[in-house]
Formats: structure tokens, C-alpha cells, sequence
């Protein structure tokens, strides 16, 4: 229903639309809009599929997502509330005039905002205020809706567009190659104790230098590219059939509580699901189940990102319309858990490209 109403109002030349997303849990599937959105996260757990990443939000999360990006959604619990703001081309022109440096794609923009709490207060009241607008004027020739709509976005990001844009030094190609270096350590010494100094002495950067080139070439920062690394090969480490707790400490978790709550943060599912779905292909009483969906953990990766939407979930496994499928092998690409979501022998038979 909020979709329906979104795509009358902006078909009819509104700029805004915000409504509360609850009572429902489940995954809801990929799709895109002609308009701008942001999702700020009040209660529950959701995790977020947009621009080839698993995002996984927390209460205070704020997410943006640009307009015709594909973008798919999985909320866990029942008790997820949610404000989804969409708005306008207009109404985006208008905040990059408020601040020059942002990108339309939010690309120069965390992937998740975590808001002050005495900010996000704030932007609360700031939406059911709109909230309130949008249900009891909207013939009115007075635009306030619009004016608090660019007062929200503002709210969002004025912080982390202070701390992150303005004034920020653009990396070397040395700083580059340091970040390379740093990987490269990491990669080698993931069941080691890592420590800050060591990656400094790698890169032969400051602490500071090194913390700025390494997001802005990752995406992310230090500790978590480290923690995420950590998680799959950990995963690789049980598809080769060692136990949860040898896999923790092969990858350098000491404390198995710490990996178990970095596994299911980074995976969306806990460990002992992903050992026993690993485990299915030497049990006879899943003779159902193809041989390569073996691996599968129940990411919902690939049905995020395929863009045909030729691919659905049925028991949590993934099930290809093959008369949508193009055979991009895109859901290969993008799958964390190492199994192929697309039979095999379905790519084997892709069809040569028509010549146009």
C-alpha cells in the first residue's frame, strides 16, 4: 500500500512521502524506485541489501538509498518499527545546494549513519512533525512539508557530512599502495594478534593517515574489514568440515561468545545453522536438496542482487526462474556462503548473445 501511494504521489509531481514501517517480518523482495529514500531504524533488527553490500542495521541506523538503486530488505523480528522517508529529484537538488561536496549516490557518505542520540531525538520529532503535516494539509498551497523535509535531511547529514567532507585531503596513490600492504598483512596474519602498531609500521603512515586512507579505499574501517575477513574464512574453514569452535580459533577468536555474535552480525545467521546446512549433503534424509546448493546458508544475497528478479527463495533456499535468467552468473559473484544458486548445467546451456 505505501509503495501504491508513493508511485501516485510522485507520478503526480509531489516531493515527499514518509510513512512507519512495522508488524511485519520476512524478507521483502528486490526492487527499485524513481525517487530518493532514507530508513532510519527505531526498534527491532533488519539488514539491508543495496550496491553489492549486507547492511545490518541497529536502533538509530540511518541508511539512504539513491534513486534506481536496486535494494532489497530482510527484517528479523516482530517488533522492527522503522521511519522510510522518500523524496523527490527536487528536493535532493536542493540538499546538495546545502552541501556542495555530497554525491547524489551518497557514495562519499558511510553506508550507515549512526546518529547522536540527542540529534536522532531530535530528527524523530522532526518526522512525526511531517508525519503529522503530510496527513492534514496536503492541498495546501503552503509548502511546509517540503521545508521540513530538506530540515530532516539536513539533520541527517550535517555531522558526517562536517567530519567526513569538508576539508578532507584526497589519499596519495602512496597512501593507496599502503592500504594494499595493509591487506596483504592482514590477509597473512588473521589467526594472529593484529595489532595497530604493527599495521602502522606496515604502511609507514601515521595512525590517523592510515584509519582515513583505509576507509575510503575499503569502505570500511580498520577493526571491521579485520572482523569480516575473520568471519569468512572461518566459513570457509567449516565447509571444509572443522568444528565452530576450532574455526573460531583458527581465525584468531579466542572468545567463542565474540565470535558468535561477530558471525551472525556479519552473516545474518549463527554459526551452528551454517554447520548444520553445511552438513546436509552427508545426510540422507535431504535427498531433495541439489548438490549445488550444498553450501548454501540462507544469505539471500543472490536473490538481492539479481537484477531479472529471476530468482525467489522457497524454504530458504534459491529457486531460478530459468525463462527470466540471462545467465549473468552475477549471483555467483556476489554469494558469501560459496554455494552456486544457479545449477550448473543451466549455465553450461546459456544462450550466445543476439547481435543487436
Amino acid at each position: 500500500m505505501n509503495n501504491l501511494n508513493r508511485q501516485l504521489l510522485f507520478a503526480n509531481k509531489q516531493n515527499y512521502h514518509i510513512y512507519i514501517g512495522e508488524r511485519y517480518t520476512g524478507k521483502v523482495d528486490a526492487h527499485y524506485h524513481s525517487f530518493y529514500h532514507c530508513t532510519l531504524l527505531l526498534n527491532g533488527d533488519l539488514s539491508y541489501f543495496q550496491q553489492d553490500q549486507m547492511l545490518r542495521m541497529r536502533p538509530g541506523d540511518l541508511l539512504f538509498t539513491p534513486i534506481y538503486c536496486n535494494h532489497s530488505l530482510y527484517i528479523f523480528s516482530p517488533d522492527t518499527s522503522y521511519f522510510c522517508l522518500s523524496f523527490s529529484a527536487e528536493m535532493m537538488d536542493e540538499l546538495v545546494a546545502c552541501f556542495p561536496k555530497l554525491k547524489k549516490d551518497f557514495s562519499n557518505l558511510p553506508p550507515i549513519i549512526h546518529m547522536a542520540r540527542h540529534e536522532r531525538e531530535r530528527l524523530v520529532h522532526l518526522l512525526y512533525c511531517l508525519m503529522d503535516e503530510q496527513n492534514t494539509s496536503a492541498d495546501s498551497p503552503f509548502q511546509i512539508g517540503n521545508m521540513l523535509v530538506i530540515s530532516a535531511l539536513q539533520l541527517m547529514v550535517r555531522d558526517v557530512y562536517t567530519t567526513q567532507l569538508l576539508d578532507r585531503k584526497q589519499p596519495s596513490e602512496s597512501n593507496y599502495s599502503a592500504v594494499i600492504s595493509c591487506i596483504r598483512y592482514i590477509e597473512q596474519h588473521l589467526a594472529d594478534d593484529i595489532g595497530t602498531k604493527d599495521l602502522v609500521k606496515v604502511a609507514a603512515l601515521s595512525q590517523s593517515s592510515l584509519y582515513n586512507a583505509f576507509k575510503l579505499h575499503t569502505g570500511m574501517p580498520v577493526r571491521q574489514y579485520i572482523t569480516q575477513r575473520r568471519i569468512q574464512q572461518s566459513l570457509r574453514l567449516l565447509r571444509e568440515g572443522m568444528s565452530i569452535a576450532d574455526a573460531a580459533a583458527a581465525v584468531g577468536f579466542q572468545d567463542f561468545s565474540t565470535y558468535y555474535r561477530n558471525f551472525v552480525k556479519c552473516m545474518g545467521v549463527s554459526p551452528s545453522e551454517v554447520a548444520k546446512r553445511l552438513n546436509r549433503s552427508l545426510s540422507k534424509s535431504s535427498p531433495d536438496v541439489p548438490s549445488h546448493l550444498n553450501a548454501c546458508i540462507g544469505c539471500i544475497l543472490c536473490s538481492a542482487a539479481c537484477k531479472q528478479k529471476a530468482i525467489s527463495l522457497v524454504d530458504k533456499y534459491p529457486v531460478v526462474d530459468t525463462e527470466k535468467c540471462i545467465r549473468c552468473g552475477e549471483c555467483i559473484g556476489i554469494c558469501v556462503c560459496g554455494c552456486i544458486p544457479v545449477d550448473p548445467a543451466l549455465l553450461q546451456s546459456a544462450p550466445e548473445p543476439s547481435e543487436q
